[in-house]
């Protein structure tokens, strides 16, 4: 394990290494003291080594990250000359290195959920700090960030989404519906968090969930649609500097009832012409979002009443779980061409990703669970 920042002085003109600091926000320190939370904590280690080992891959490249102390056993087997892995005990010892690691780094890849704004207020840290970031700008990422704007921006382009509008607590029930139940969301939650079904004519279960939403202290962050049932389906993209979008296969999540992300299936098993709409669908989404950059996720659903019409759940402008999926179907290293594609390494106009033809399914943690042809 390293504990070494060397600042940008000291290199070499002559070098050509790429030196890029993955700030993880789960599991890189900024919860240090606090307890982590089950599923974000598996979803973000698996996040963070996944794209730390393909940087690896990619012989320019240097990279740097941060971990939490309590997860150090992991340092073992990855830190060596070309990766340095900084061990944190103390949440304010990360904000402290963040700024450091920053200001020492070519480039910046931050990973963090869009509570509270973490993901943005992280990488506007990082252009106040004069270093180039992977991520998309801080402006895309409030947007997408926000469901009840990503919503309403979604209807004024006419992409078809969920109507979502703000829970209203003055209410003793919920409100009236044809549908048969709703769903509660926070406007910036990341994963399950604070994410319930609720009966349409449940009194009892709409105030449980009030009370949920007041003792967080996060009532007036309560966001309601109508449940739509069908097959959820997510779909990574990488945006090139250019404004060019790669849409990579369609995969199918796996969702526990709390709506709990469980891993998924790439590609999934759906017929051509869905395939041709869904890639119309994000196309035609990404079009309409400026500062769109390198790697980002849409979750979709193919409505059981109306499968012809799929629809967008919600846009994560940011590294997702899906991409431990994609890295094992891929015959190309990702992150590589990530790098290219959004010029941080020289475009030799590379080649689209390859893609196994075989069928992945894989866990949230990243480990693959089957492999079967397509």
């Amino acid at each position: 394990m390293s504990h070494r920042v060397i600042p940008h002085t000291a290199r070499s003109l002559a070098e050509q290494d790429v030196r890029i600091f993955v700030s993880e926000f789960i599991c890189g320190g900024s919860l240090a003291g606090d307890p982590l939370p089950d599923s974000l904590r598996r979803e973000g280690r698996a996040m963070l080594w996944a794209i730390v080992d393909d940087l690896l891959r990619v012989p320019e490249c240097e990279v740097t990250t941060t971990l939490d102390a309590r997860l150090a056993d992991e340092t073992r087997s990855r830190s060596s000359v070309r990766c340095d892995i900084v061990t944190v005990t103390e949440s304010s010892e990360e904000r402290r290195l963040f700024d450091q690691l920053v200001a020492t780094s070519d480039a910046v890849l931050v990973i963090a959920p869009e509570t509270d704004g973490q993901l943005t207020k992280r990488v506007r840290r990082v252009e106040s700090l004069g270093t180039r970031t992977l991520n998309c700008s801080p402006e895309a990422i409030e947007l997408c960030g926000d469901k009840l704007r990503l919503t309403e921006h979604l209807e004024r382009h006419a992409l078809a989404t969920i109507p979502t509008a703000r829970a209203d607590w003055s209410r003793n029930q919920p409100p009236q519906s044809h549908h048969e139940s709703w769903i509660v969301k926070p406007r910036d939650g990341a994963g399950s968090w604070l994410t319930f079904r609720i009966r349409a004519d449940s009194c009892d279960e709409w105030q449980c969930v009030a009370l949920a939403y007041e003792q967080a202290g996060v009532s007036h962050k309560a966001l309601i649609q109508p449940f739509v049932a069908g097959l959820p389906l997510s779909v990574g993209c990488l945006c090139h500097a250019n404004g060019k979008v790669e849409v990579f296969p369609i995969g199918r999540q796996r969702l526990s009832n709390e709506f709990v992300y469980q891993g998924g299936s790439i590609p999934a098993d759906i017929p051509p012409a869905m395939e041709i709409a869904l890639r119309k669908l994000v196309l035609s989404a990404c079009a309409t979002i400026p500062g769109l950059n390198g790697y980002l996720g849409f979750d979709l659903l193919l409505p059981d009443a109306n499968p012809s019409q799929p629809l967008i759940v919600e846009i994560n402008p940011r590294l997702t779980t899906s991409y431990v999926g994609y890295r094992l179907l891929s015959t190309n290293n990702l992150a590589e061409r990530w790098l290219r594609v959004v010029g941080l390494l020289p475009n030799s106009t590379p080649s689209l990703p390859s893609w196994s033809s075989t069928r992945i399914e894989f866990d949230s943690s990243g480990a693959e669970l089957s492999r079967f042809p397509a």
